[in-house]
């Protein structure tokens, strides 16, 4: 991590989860950086995009690798695409495609990247709880 520059943390959907294709984006309140990590997961192209506001804002508390990577100054996004362990064609395509739109964006590859247009923003997400059930 402390030879990078930027962070995309990928996910793709555990044994137990179902996952529509989103991203996080956590805003850090540094300008610069927040502006580059906000570039990254609108080049992304998922189309729904949750704000993580509530994150350790101290590193030795930080348990995520995207949270960690903001804390060391590195423009960061986590994204995810799957269900059930498995490797599907799509998600695995949104994922690369992704990818390499974001690597334009940065100037790392020739060519315009792909923003998404009209992302859903979503800045508080409820999480449910099934004990007792």
């Amino acid at each position: 991590m402390d030879r990078s520059d930027y962070l995309i943390d990928y996910h793709g959907g555990d044994l137990d989860e179902s996952l529509r294709p989103y991203a996080y984006w956590g805003p850090t309140g540094k300008d610069s950086q927040d502006h580059i990590s906000k570039e990254k997961v609108l080049a992304f192209g998922l189309d729904h995009i949750i704000i993580w506001h509530d994150r350790p804002s101290d590193l030795a508390a930080s348990r995520y690798l995207d949270n960690t990577a903001s804390l060391r100054g590195k423009p960061s996004i986590v994204v995810e695409a799957g269900y059930a362990g498995t490797v599907e064609t799509d998600d695995v395509a949104l994922l690369v495609n992704g990818t390499l739109s974001t690597m334009r964006a940065l100037k790392m590859l020739p060519g315009a990247p792909h923003y998404i247009e009209n992302p859903v923003w979503l800045e508080k997400v409820l999480e449910q709880s099934f004990e007792g059930v």
